[in-house]
């Protein structure tokens, strides 16, 4: 039987590389409850934020409260909204700075 470590370690392994951080340190209990939320929805969804966004699993008990949507439960990334795809924002929710020539 493996430990709750290598579980861990098992798991993280299938994650995609730009999500390991942010799930793993919600399994550990190091980020915020928000963050934790945000890290269950990604997992739940395949790690697709249009579909954290579009989750129509309304009887989840996290669904109010997922990420990328706004105030109103409306989806808040462009590429939910059909807009043409937008600058990228890390899993800390840190957008990249505009290349040269473009406004923030």
């Amino acid at each position: 039987m493996k430990t709750p470590d290598e579980r861990m370690a098992e798991y993280l392994g299938a994650t995609p590389i730009k999500y390991r951080g942010q799930i793993e340190r919600a399994m550990r209990k190091e980020g915020s409850p928000r963050q934790a939320i945000k890290a269950k929805c990604l997992d739940c969804s395949g790690f697709n934020r249009v579909e954290v966004a579009n989750c129509t699993v309304i009887l989840c008990p996290l669904h109010p409260w997922r990420p990328y949507q706004d105030e109103k439960g409306i989806s808040s990334t462009p590429e939910a909204r059909g807009d043409e795809l937008g600058d990228e924002t890390d899993e800390e929710g840190m957008s990249d700075p505009p290349e040269a020539g473009e406004t923030a």
